[in-house]
């Protein structure tokens, strides 16, 4: 069983779409995807047997008023109505459990301290549960508790890969590469939980049989001019990683023990 996690980076994770398009080009299909933050939106669409291309045709030329917008409250500045809505749109409404593949969604559970995996329920609810920004997005009401984003605590969610019976997993993730000093509280707010996860990803990356990092440059999280840019990047790396993917794909299989 072949598995791929795709970490969060906001519009850097349409990268992962440009992996996807490559991959697909060498016929490579997984049969369990995990993500987190805005590689929860990704593994979803993957999920659902949408087309590489189709997905491009669908988000390129959209600009964040369309996907998010500012409605400022108590607890963010987004309006969270209208991307639950572009959500439920893209996705189709549909039920995780009732996708083509398998597909593992994270959220982190502050009011317990841990990570939330969703495997069933609304797509869109889960994937806003992933995204949900501390500062832009209110978290995500679930069964009493309360869900923020999936990358504070599973930036690249190998391990749930392992868990779910993937025998061989593939790790997409794109770090922030901005390096210029931030022009104001937000973006000193939002680089300084960059770096958190950042370290915290080290961790899930060496669990990764292959790596795949495209180089996004200094695009950020909001940047929505640069989707083009992004896939194109991931498309780069995925055709340099395929010599090690192939070899991934042709060794024999090592056993894994699944939990329940």
């Amino acid at each position: 069983m072949l598995g791929v996690a795709f970490g969060g980076g906001g519009v850097r994770c349409f990268a992962h779409l440009g992996v996807l398009k490559v991959l697909q080009q060498e016929r490579v299909s997984f049969d369990v995807v995990a993500g987190s933050s805005a590689g929860a939106l990704m593994a979803v669409l993957y999920g659902l047997g949408m087309e590489p291309a189709e997905i491009e045709r669908l988000v390129c030329g959209l600009r964040w008023r369309q996907i998010i917008g500012w409605r400022p409250s108590r607890h963010g500045l987004g309006d969270p109505e209208r991307f639950l809505r572009f959500l439920r749109a893209l996705t189709r409404e549909a039920r995780l459990e009732a996708l083509p593949r398998r597909v593992l969604v994270t959220a982190t559970d502050i009011t317990e301290g841990r990570v939330q995996v969703f495997d069933e329920g609304p797509a869109a609810e889960a994937v806003y549960a992933s995204c949900a920004l501390p500062g832009l997005f209110p978290p995500h009401r679930h069964e009493g508790r309360s869900l923020v984003d999936g990358a504070f605590l599973a930036p690249l969610p190998v391990d749930l890969l392992r868990r779910h019976g993937a025998q061989r997993c593939v790790g997409v993730y794109c770090p922030d590469r901005r390096s210029g000093p931030p022009r104001h509280v937000l973006g000193t707010t939002k680089r300084c939980l960059d770096v958190m996860m950042h370290h915290l990803a080290a961790q899930a990356l060496a669990q990764a049989d292959l790596l795949i990092t495209p180089q996004v440059g200094e695009c950020g999280t909001l940047d929505f001019k640069q989707m083009r840019r992004c896939i194109g990047a991931g498309e780069w790396a995925a055709t340099a990683a395929l010599p090690a993917l192939r070899q991934l794909l042709s060794a024999p299989r090592p056993a894994v023990a699944t939990t329940p």
